[in-house]
């Protein structure tokens, strides 16, 4: 127990470590030394930074079990430690078909959990393998487009998930899009909604610099007030005329 305890004190204070070291230092403390998981949370995890929850532990030590290709891009940085903590629970063939897809995309965390929460919807709704669902052409299509940035990816493989998971609420919002569009509105003025369209209601803010950029903004908005666009955009809202277009 010394042992490891020094080992890790010594490789931690030589600098940083990464998330499959510690992950791997923390799986050897249970199947080589024989610590116990309360051991390993209270006495081990601070030894590596990892923060003393049960839940972060297990984490890491599946981190320790997983695919080579999935821990080598943790390792060496090309994939982070918390993306790759929500592809743990998948099953290994899954896993590794969606981390090929991941690394692919320039998406943060969010969009990640995003993501991989409306392909295993889609998959559970559809009764379809995962791998079937990452087959679809309006997915496999996007992947080889090299006039496409990964960002622009990413976001293009969010929009057919949200389309394919949500086809109501997608279309409810493209045709909100386009209502706000039409709205012509001065670029001072910022107009928000709630994306889940629980709640009838707008937020409209203004940014601007003097007097006369303010007239100018609320001009926009008092013209579109007039011409009965704001008028739509809050139909849409309550759902009266969503399958009008």
């Amino acid at each position: 127990m010394l042992s490891i305890r020094g080992t890790l004190a010594t490789k931690a204070s030589g600098g940083n470590i990464s998330a499959v070291e510690k992950a791997l230092a923390l799986k050897k403390a249970i199947d080589l030394f024989g610590f116990e998981e309360e051991e390993v949370r209270r006495e081990i995890a601070p030894l590596v930074d990892v923060p003393p929850s049960k839940e972060v532990i297990r984490n890491y030590i599946s981190l320790a079990e997983a695919d080579e290709a999935l821990k080598d891009a943790v390792h060496f940085g090309r994939f982070s430690a918390s993306q790759a903590f929500l592809l743990l629970p998948f099953k290994a063939a899954d896993r590794l078909a969606l981390f090929n897809l991941l690394q692919n995309l320039s998406a943060n965390f969010n969009e990640t959990k995003e993501i991989l929460r409306n392909i295993s919807d889609l998959a559970k709704l559809q009764k379809r393998p995962i791998k079937e669902i990452l087959g679809l052409e309006e997915i496999k299509g996007i992947l080889p487009d090299e006039t496409l940035s990964r960002r622009q990816k990413a976001e293009n493989i969010r929009q057919i998930l949200k389309k394919l998971r949500y086809p109501c609420l997608y279309e409810t919002e493209e045709q909100l899009r386009k209502r706000i569009k039409a709205l012509a509105l001065n670029p001072a003025v910022h107009l928000a909604y709630d994306p889940s369209f629980e709640k009838e209601e707008i937020t409209i803010s203004l940014k601007v610099e003097n007097e006369n950029k303010l007239a100018c903004a609320l001009k926009s908005l008092q013209a579109a007030l007039a011409a009965g666009k704001f008028a739509k955009i809050f139909s849409l809202l309550r759902g009266e005329d969503r399958q009008k277009g």
